[in-house]
C-alpha cells in the first residue's frame, strides 16, 4: 500500500514529473572517495558548466518569476503539502562578506529555495571537487564540514526519477551523517534533472527523500519547473 501511495505522489505532481526509484534513503558506508570515471566526469563537468553559465546570467533575471509544481509527503507517505503550483521570484542578497547570494523567494513552504550557483549551494561544492585536478580532486565524495560529520556522494544517474537526454542531465546526491561506528548513514538522497538548453543550469525537476526525523519511512519532496 505504501509503494502505491508513493507512486501516486509523483504521478500527481505534473505531466512528465519524476517517479520514484527503488532506491530510497537508508544504508550506510565508510567514507572512501573513489576516482570518477571518464564518463561520470564528463557528465558532471557539463552540469557544472551549465550552473556556471546560469550564475553569470542571474543578475539579468533578478526579480523574474518561475513556477514550480510542488508536493511533499511526510514520513508515513501522507501528503503534508498537496500538489499545487508555487510562484517564486529570483532574489539576490549580500552576506556579511559582500558575496552575492541568490534564492527563490516565496512565502510558501518550498524545500528548494536556495539557487545553486558557482559559489553557493551543495552543487558548488561538488563542482569544486570535479574541477580540482590535484591528487585529491576528481573523486565521487567530499566532506561537507571541517569536523567530518557530514559527507556527500555524487554521480551522474539514470533512473525512473530522472532520465538524461540530449538537453538534460541527471545528478544523484547522497548525504551521509557520521555515526558512532565511524560509518556514514545515508539519511538523505536527492535526484536533480538539469536543463542544458533553454533554461540552462536550472533544475527542471528535483526529488528529495530523507529519513531524518522519521521513526519509520521517509519524507519526500518533489518539484517540477513548469
Amino acid at each position: 500500500m505504501k509503494i502505491l501511495s508513493i507512486i501516486g505522489l509523483f504521478l500527481l505532481v505534473s505531466c512528465g514529473a519524476p517517479t520514484p526509484s527503488n532506491e530510497a534513503s537508508g544504508g550506510s558506508s565508510r567514507y572512501a572517495p573513489q576516482p570518477l570515471t571518464t564518463d561520470q566526469m564528463a557528465v558532471l563537468s557539463n552540469i557544472c558548466s551549465a550552473v556556471d553559465d546560469k550564475t553569470a546570467r542571474l543578475d539579468g533575471v533578478n526579480g523574474s518569476e518561475l513556477v514550480f509544481s510542488y508536493k511533499a509527503d511526510n514520513c508515513d507517505s501522507i501528503p503534508s503539502i498537496k500538489v499545487h503550483d508555487i510562484t517564486v521570484t529570483v532574489d539576490s542578497s549580500r552576506d556579511a562578506n559582500g558575496n552575492e547570494n541568490y534564492s527563490f523567494k516565496t512565502s510558501e513552504s518550498f524545500a528548494f529555495k536556495e539557487i545553486e550557483t558557482t559559489t553557493t549551494g551543495v552543487v558548488s561544492k561538488m563542482c569544486a571537487n570535479v574541477h580540482d585536478i590535484s591528487a585529491n580532486g576528481g573523486k565521487d565524495a567530499i566532506l561537507l564540514d571541517t569536523a567530518g560529520l557530514k559527507a556527500l556522494w555524487f554521480s551522474a544517474t539514470s533512473s525512473s526519477e530522472c532520465q538524461p537526454d540530449d538537453t538534460h542531465q541527471c545528478l544523484s546526491l547522497v548525504y551521509g551523517y557520521k555515526n558512532a561506528s565511524g560509518d556514514y548513514d545515508h539519511a538523505t538522497r536527492e535526484t536533480l534533472k538539469f536543463d542544458m538548453h533553454d533554461k540552462r543550469g536550472y533544475f527542471i525537476s528535483r526529488v528529495k527523500r530523507s529519513s531524518i526525523g522519521c521513526k519509520t519511512g521517509e519524507s519526500i519532496m518533489a518539484a517540477v519547473l513548469k
